[in-house]
């Protein structure tokens, strides 16, 4: 069955050959998580498909925001083309073509930078 409707814990890893079923967040001996787990748990599933998409959503902004964050502190303040190709490396960086493409970019973007900086000397 697909994610949409389905029952499936995102955060409980399935039984294979080795085993149970682990859960990711809490066990039986640490009945505290199983609490928080089963009340998360139950929060997800009240919620209706658009409340899902939603909540998705707004944790991809925080987690985009952690990274341009993150960016800022080890490159100091970029102009906003540069961070966003920045942001980009980090994210899909570990890939050889899509780090030579996003260079490319960033050289583009910086070239740029350097020549509308330049002062035009009158003719």
């Amino acid at each position: 069955m697909g994610w949409i409707g389905s029952t499936h814990n995102p955060f409980r890893l399935a039984a294979d050959a080795t085993g149970p079923a682990v859960s990711l967040l809490g066990s039986p001996a640490d009945p505290v998580m199983s609490l928080v787990e089963n009340a998360y748990q139950a929060a997800v599933d009240a919620m209706t498909p658009a409340q899902k998409i939603e909540r998705m959503l707004r944790l991809n902004q925080w987690a985009h925001w952690n990274v341009e964050r993150c960016v800022l502190a080890e490159l100091g303040p970029l102009p906003a083309e540069e961070l966003k190709w920045q942001v980009a490396l980090r994210y899909y960086g570990q890939n050889p073509e899509c780090r030579q493409l996003i260079e490319e970019q960033l050289a583009r973007v910086r070239s740029s930078r350097l020549q509308a900086s330049q002062p035009v000397l009158p003719r």
